[in-house]
């Protein structure tokens, strides 16, 4: 019985947006000054009396979109520890293994060089503001998102396995999700 995993939201945008403020100085002496300020901003729509609403509307969409078994969350908020941590809580709570492709996790360009440029895994970067969930069709619940204006794309989906695995398609690489640690913005000092 599979069902999709998808995510609403993008990896490590808080994290970025917190280092960019905190680290702006350091940052100018690599990046033009245009890099920084939209790293700053990629949780823009945060900010927004939109965004105010997008709790309730991934809330609301995602019980649209139940599984059978309504004893079991279906949605898990992102926050400290990136996307593996949220990741690691769902095969928790759910009792189950995954497969998710990494190259499918929506992840902005600022925040793949900020975290290059401090050695930083920017899957493992505070995402507070994305969500993962649990679905029965994922083309059907993104068609959903998409009428209330929130973009979600799958990530991967859930097995009967205790396996939680990370798929890296550049050389086949296969890897085994390890245990949740410390996030990556503790780094940065």
């Amino acid at each position: 019985d599979c069902m999709d995993i998808i995510m609403i939201g993008n990896a490590g945008a808080s994290g970025t947006v917190r280092i960019a403020e905190k680290k702006y100085l350091e940052l100018r002496e690599k990046y033009p000054e245009w890099f920084i300020d939209q790293a700053k901003n990629i949780q823009q729509d945060q900010n927004d009396e939109v965004y105010k609403k997008v709790e309730d509307i991934v809330e609301k969409t995602v019980a649209m979109i139940k599984s059978n078994d309504e004893t079991i969350p279906l949605t898990f908020k992102c926050g400290e520890g990136g996307i593996m941590n949220t990741l690691w809580e769902l095969g928790k709570v759910r009792k189950k293994g995954f497969v998710i492709d990494i190259f499918s996790i929506p992840i902005k360009q600022e925040t793949v060089e900020i975290s290059e440029f401090y050695h930083l895994d920017p899957y493992r970067l505070e995402s507070f503001g994305a969500y993962i969930a649990v679905v029965r069709s994922g083309a059907e619940s993104m068609a959903l998102l998409k009428k209330v204006g929130m973009e979600a794309c799958i990530i991967g989906y859930l097995n009967n396995s205790k396996d939680k695995i990370l798929l890296f398609d550049t050389d086949g690489e296969v890897r085994f999700l390890d245990r949740p640690r410390e996030d990556e913005l503790a780094k940065v000092k």
